[in-house]
């Protein structure tokens, strides 16, 4: 039974090894049966069953071998779906959290700054305080923290992150060659 452009997929559900999609098109019996056979003969498909009340189409797959993309897309190829449902529910998107968390984070470096007569600023600090930490635990041993050499590594990659060279500073700037080599 060939369903071209019958509808989309939505996946109600998914834990690696474990995907639940829905269609209208797996509400006919014989063809979501038809489907779930041949998911069955792919490599790392453990088995597929339907539901023709529900619509729904149960995958259990090796998570080990089998990427979820791969395996939805094979569903809609296999169903010849038109894709893939993105559920929204009708809400607006979410609003981005990172602007209010980077002005938040600016304030805070500001107070810093100011407090320390422009001292000691947040990217200096953090990695700072990690450092110290790693020194901690290395001189006192247990006392429920990151290992040592975990915290000094985020401590150096932190600072290196945040204080990116400065092209325009002479310091950073490369030896000129004096052509007398």
């Amino acid at each position: 039974m060939a369903l071209n452009g019958s509808g989309r997929l939505r996946i109600a559900s998914h834990f690696p090894g474990r995907l639940r999609v829905r269609a209208t098109a797996f509400r006919d019996v014989a063809f979501a049966n038809s489907v779930a056979e041949k998911l069955r003969e792919e490599d790392g498909v453990v088995s597929a069953s339907t539901s023709a009340l529900t619509g729904s189409l149960l995958v259990a797959y090796d998570a080990r071998t089998v990427q979820l993309p791969w395996l939805v897309q094979l569903i809609v190829k296999f169903a010849s779906l038109d894709g893939i449902e993105a559920d929204h529910d009708g809400l607006p998107p979410p609003k981005p959290q990172g602007p209010a968390i980077r002005e938040a984070l600016d304030r805070w470096n500001g107070s810093m700054v100011g407090a320390t007569d422009n001292r000691l600023d947040a990217k200096t600090a953090i990695p700072g305080v990690l450092a110290g930490l790693g020194v901690l635990k290395l001189l006192f041993g247990n006392r429920r923290l990151p290992e040592w050499y975990d915290l000094m590594f985020w401590s150096i990659t932190m600072f290196v992150n945040l204080n990116p060279p400065n092209p325009m500073n002479p310091r950073n700037l490369a030896p000129e060659d004096d052509g007398n080599s």
